[in-house]
This record gives structure tokens, sequence and C-alpha cells, in this order.
């Protein structure tokens, strides 16, 4: 995505959180809601799931999907793990080697089903 007119500050901000999320902010984009639900429980693995759902809530919530979803606060991890009954020694997402950003996006994009609102 072009950040050519952003400051300097602006583009190393650009489609990252900023610290600690409120409860606000939990409730608003990382809420699961029941075809949230049934779309994370398509995957395998309790990683694989709560990788999806904070994949969601930062998509809602940022515009983009995260490069490093290990970026994500810690609020709202636990935050989501909790709607998912993830204990917490469950509440990781282990990362894969770096793919190309647009080629993740699109393949991203592609799963998530027409009647999630991002």
């Amino acid at each position: 995505m072009p950040v050519g007119f952003l400051s300097d500050s602006q583009a190393r901000g650009y489609a990252r959180f900023n610290g600690e999320l409120t409860p606000d902010q939990l409730a608003r984009y990382f809420h699961l809601d029941d075809a949230d639900r049934a779309f994370v429980a398509t995957h395998r693995g309790d990683h694989n799931r709560l990788g999806v759902a904070v994949q969601l809530g930062s998509l809602r919530m940022l515009g983009i999907f995260l490069e490093d979803p290990g970026q994500v606060p810690a609020s709202a991890l636990r935050f989501t793990a909790r709607q998912l009954s993830l204990s917490d020694h469950e509440v990781r997402i282990p990362m894969k080697p770096a793919v190309d950003s647009e080629t993740k996006a699109a393949t991203h994009s592609n799963f998530i089903p027409a009647g999630i609102p991002i």
C-alpha cells in the first residue's frame, strides 16, 4: 500500500498496534460473533484457530492482515483466547517463514467468507 503521503512517523506506525488496547477496542474489533466462531472452528489446531481469530480482529481494526501476528498486543491475544476457551499456556501463535505480503494478503482474503464483516 502506498504510504508516500504520510510523514515518517505516520508511516512507521501504519498498520501496527500502538500499545495495549482498551476494553472498548477489544469489544469492538476482537469480539467473535457466531459467524466468526463458525469460521474459526473450521481450522485445525488451537494455535491456528487463535491465529485466524486474531487476524480477523486485526483486519477489522487496522484494515490489513498482520505480517507478524505475534505482534498483536497481549490484551488482544488474551481476549481472543478466552472466547475460544483456551488456557494461558495455549495462548501462542506460531510463526511461519515470511511470505510476500501481497501474496499473503490475497491468500488470506480468499479464506474469509462473505458473511463475516470486516
